[in-house]
């Protein structure tokens, strides 16, 4: 028993981590585009 709730604690804790991870990349790939968006703007005057 004590074996399947620590399974099932840590399978939570990847889905945690994935989900974090994938914000984050988000997060760097918004980060990216405004970048380059604000740099576009910046040669196009």
């Amino acid at each position: 028993m004590y074996f399947s709730k620590r399974k099932r604690d840590s399978s939570l804790s990847r889905k945690r981590n994935s989900i974090k991870t994938r914000l984050e990349l988000i997060i760097y790939d918004f980060k990216e585009l405004y970048k380059r968006s604000v740099a576009g703007r910046k040669t196009g005057r």
